[in-house]
This record gives C-alpha cells, sequence and structure tokens, in this order.
C-alpha cells in the first residue's frame, strides 16, 4: 500500500531490511514502474485486499446540456439502492464513452466531448481509474477518435470495435497493450457498426 517513493526509501534502510522483506519491496517496486502493465500484473500483493461489489456510473448528461464530472458509485451489498457517493471526477468530461474493467482497474476510452448525438465531437482519449487511489492516468489515445463503440477486455488488453466520429459509422477495430501502452489497427469488420 505504500507509494513508490515511500518504498525507495524503506529499500534503502539495509540496517531494517531483512532479505524476505527486500525481495517483497523489489517486486512491489517492480509493480509500480510498470504503470501501465498493472492490470495485468497478476502477483497476491497486487491484488485487492478488500472488495465490494458496486455499481459505478459514469458519462451522464446533466439538464442543461453540460456533462458531467464525476463517477458516482453505490455498494450492491443491501437491497436498496442507497448512499449514491461521488469516488472522483474526470477533468476531461465525455459522455457515450465505452468504459471496461480489468483487475479492478476502470478504462473510459473515447466517446464525445459535447453534446451531439452525431458523433461529431468524437475523442479518442484514453484514462485508467485506479480505484485503490482513486488516481486518473492517462494512457495512450486510441488512433481513430470513435464514439458509440464497444469496448472489449481480453487478456493483454483492450479491443475498440467500431463506432462513429463525424456523422460517419466506423469499420476499424483498434487494440491497446498493457505492456506497450499503445494502440494498434486489427483487422476491420467487413460493414460499418455502432
Amino acid at each position: 500500500l505504500m507509494n513508490a517513493e515511500e518504498m525507495v526509501t524503506v529499500y534503502s534502510n539495509h540496517v531494517m531490511m531483512t532479505e524476505h522483506c527486500q525481495s517483497v519491496l523489489h517486486a512491489a517496486l517492480n509493480y509500480h514502474m510498470r504503470l501501465f502493465a498493472q492490470p495485468i500484473i497478476d502477483i497476491p500483493m497486487a491484488r485487492m485486499r478488500a472488495y465490494t461489489d458496486s455499481l459505478v456510473i459514469f458519462g451522464a448528461g446533466k439538464t442543461n446540456n453540460a456533462l458531467c464530472r464525476n463517477i458516482l458509485a453505490t455498494r450492491l451489498d443491501t437491497e436498496k439502492l442507497q448512499n449514491i457517493q461521488t469516488l472522483s471526477s474526470i477533468k476531461n468530461p465525455r459522455y457515450f464513452s465505452a468504459i471496461a474493467v480489468m483487475n479492478n482497474f476502470l478504462f473510459v476510452i473515447g466517446g464525445q466531448v459535447a453534446m451531439a448525438g452525431d458523433g461529431t465531437h468524437a475523442t479518442n482519449t484514453a484514462f485508467r481509474y485506479n480505484a485503490r487511489d482513486g488516481i486518473w492516468l492517462q494512457i495512450s489515445s486510441m488512433t481513430v477518435p470513435r464514439t458509440y463503440f464497444a469496448l472489449v477486455p481480453v487478456e493483454d488488453g483492450l479491443v475498440a470495435v467500431a463506432g462513429k466520429h463525424n456523422r460517419m459509422a466506423l469499420s476499424s477495430v483498434e487494440k491497446y497493450k498493457f505492456q506497450t501502452n499503445d494502440w494498434t489497427q486489427v483487422a476491420s469488420l467487413p460493414n460499418t457498426l455502432f
């Protein structure tokens, strides 16, 4: 649960270090240094220590046509949805973005940065939310701005499928790789889809 700076301080103090402690801190530092690959690092120390099923709401528009910046959440451990609270706010509000969860990291990709249903304000920007520390991380942007698209988590990344941009339906598909923090085009669909 320590941040990287705290770990470096402890790691450099050899007086209080046992071999086991040193190996644990080395693994933890490696986890922190591989920032974009964290969602696929599957080691016991990287797993959530407490877990509650929650409903998360994101990407709403307000009645005055402004975009909502907040992520709202409520626990699902009761029969009624209550105590809806703000988890965090994203600095770049959007709606009709695609959302995926991979190992408790929330990804908010693409969408529209202004209220319009035709894709004229589609964006290619991409963000990851870490529920452990409430911090947003901007990851590499998609190669194509898109809204109204599917985002599918796969073993080593995310796949963005089709969508809409500048009033045009898309057939393009691209994949984000956690290890390299980049998007690459993959085989397109045989027809457009959003």
